[in-house]
C-alpha cells in the first residue's frame, strides 16, 4: 500500500520519502504544482493540491495506508492568518483525510510549540510530556504550530 507525504519538497518530508522509498515503500505525495518536480525526483507520485483543500485530500490519500504530514508554512514574513490556514487548517485536513481512508496520521511538528522555556534555555530536551512555555506574540510559527499540536491531541481525545 501507499504512504502518503506532505511537505515532499520541504527539509523533513523530502528526507522521508527518500527514507520510504529506500525501505521499499509506495510514495504519493501532496505538492502544489511548483514542487511537483523535486518529489518525482524523490520518486514519489505528484497529487497537486492545497493541504486547505480537503477534495485535494480525498484523491491524495486513497488507498494510502499512513499519512506524514510534514507541510507548514515556516516563512516569517507570513501573516496570521497564512500560517493558522496552511499550520492549523491543513492540520484538521489531514485528521479528516486519514479517519476517512483508514490511515495512521504522522504529524511533524516543531520544537517551536514549546516557546521560551527554562529547560531549552539551559540546553536541555524537550519531549511531548515537556511542558509548554510562553510564545512570543508574533511568533505566528509557534503560534499555529502549537494550536495544530491542540488539534491532534483534541483528536486523540475523540479516540482519533
Amino acid at each position: 500500500m501507499t504512504v502518503l507525504v506532505t511537505g515532499g519538497n520541504g527539509l523533513v518530508g523530502s528526507h522521508v520519502i527518500s527514507a520510504l522509498k529506500s525501505a521499499g515503500e509506495t510514495v504519493r505525495a501532496l505538492v502544489h504544482p511548483r514542487s511537483r518536480d523535486a518529489v518525482v525526483a524523490l520518486g514519489a507520485e505528484p497529487i497537486e493540491g492545497d493541504t486547505r483543500d480537503p477534495d485535494a485530500w480525498r484523491v491524495a490519500a486513497a488507498g494510502a495506508r499512513a499519512i506524514v504530514h510534514a507541510a507548514a508554512i515556516v516563512a516569517a514574513k507570513a501573516s496570521h492568518e497564512e500560517f493558522f490556514a496552511v499550520n492549523v487548517g491543513g492540520t484538521g485536513q489531514a485528521i479528516t483525510a486519514a479517519r476517512e481512508a483508514g490511515a495512521r496520521l504522522v504529524h511533524v511538528s516543531s520544537v517551536a510549540v514549546y516557546g521560551r522555556t527554562r529547560a531549552l534555555a539551559a540546553g536541555a530536551g524537550v519531549d511531548e510530556n515537556s511542558p509548554f512555555g510562553e510564545l512570543q506574540p508574533h511568533d505566528f510559527y509557534a503560534q499555529s504550530k502549537r494550536r495544530a499540536e491542540e488539534v491532534l491531541w483534541e483528536e486523540v481525545a475523540r479516540g482519533g
